[in-house]
Order: C-alpha cells, then sequence, then structure tokens
C-alpha cells in the first residue's frame, strides 16, 4: 500500500505569520532586555513568543496513511501510531466554540478516547468544495482502513458518519442542512 500524506492547506501561511510574529518578538524582547521602556507593543511581542509554538503545532500537523496505520506528527508533540486493528471507526466531525472551529477527521478506539488527526482539516468557514474535499479524503482514509482489515464494510463507512446526517449536507452552508 503506497503510503499517502496530508498536511493542513494552511501550513505556508502558518509559517509566514510565525516568523512575522516571532521576529516582532525577537525585537521586543531585545528592547526589552536593553532597558527600553517596555510599551504595549513590546509587551504585545513578548506575547507572541509563547503563542507561536502553538500556531505552528496546529499549521504544520503531518498525517501519514500506510499499510501499518495511521502516522500523526505534529511539532513539539510525539508521533502517535494508531495501527488499523486498533481503529473501530473514522469519522469527520465539527468541533468548534465560539464561531471558530474546524471539521476534523477522527479515529475512534475500543475502550479509548477519540483522537482528532492534525490534518486534514477545514475551518468551519471554508468553502464547500473544501468541505467535499475533506470528507473525500476521510473517506479514502476509510477506504484504506477497510482494505487493511480485509472487509468491504465496517464501522466508519456510511454516511452517518457525516456532520448532518447525509450525504453532501454541510452543517450551515447554505440553510438546507441541520445545524448541529
Amino acid at each position: 500500500m503506497e503510503p499517502i500524506v496530508y498536511r493542513n492547506r494552511e501550513r505556508r501561511r502558518a509559517l509566514a505569520w510565525s516568523a512575522v510574529f516571532t521576529g516582532w518578538g525577537v525585537i521586543s524582547l531585545v528592547r526589552l532586555l536593553g532597558g527600553a521602556v517596555p510599551g504595549f507593543l513590546d509587551a504585545l511581542g513578548v506575547a507572541w513568543l509563547v503563542i507561536v509554538p502553538f500556531v505552528l503545532r496546529v499549521g504544520l500537523g503531518r498525517v501519514t496513511v500506510d499499510g501499518e496505520g495511521i502516522h500523526a506528527r505534529r511539532p513539539l508533540s510525539l508521533r502517535r501510531t494508531y495501527p488499523w486493528r486498533d481503529i473501530s471507526a473514522i469519522t469527520v466531525e465539527e468541533r468548534s466554540s465560539r464561531s471558530h472551529g474546524a471539521h476534523r477527521i477522527v479515529i475512534a478506539r475500543p475502550g479509548r478516547r477519540p483522537r482528532l488527526l492534525p490534518a486534514p482539516y477545514v475551518d468551519i468557514r471554508a468553502s464547500h468544495a473544501w468541505y467535499e474535499e475533506l470528507l473525500a479524503q476521510a473517506e479514502e482514509i476509510r477506504a484504506r482502513h477497510r482494505a487493511a482489515l480485509g472487509s468491504g464494510d465496517g464501522p466508519g463507512d456510511g454516511a452517518g458518519d457525516r456532520p448532518g446526517g447525509g450525504p453532501g449536507d454541510r452543517p450551515g452552508g447554505d440553510g438546507s442542512a441541520p445545524a448541529l
């Protein structure tokens, strides 16, 4: 089975903004250590030095799907491997709070908590085409799961795994799909 690598669509933007904010933070830190009178922008720059690792952790996530299973990797984190035999379902779920969030691929494992994969994911405000691409990628992972287990049907391969319950429904997309 040929490995497939999924990366986040926004990784270049995350790298660019992280570089800008890291530069701002380093300049602010040097100014403060040099004895400059601290200002709001200096404090904000130093705060960015704390936030940048989290931005990179989300933006640079990577998932490799191969014959062994799913391998999830994020910067500043351990690489996690989920063998096919340990996965009971692969679903797409909406994770949101205060109008921010994303549609994420989630793997369920018996007796363990579900895991959100670091990639691919789609922002809840993204286009319908990007959402459909995420659903196709999730179906591709499900197909590999079924092939690895040697069965054509099993948990995680039905349309009920889609938010909204039906094929092609997108919550909040055009008002016709039920909101979650």
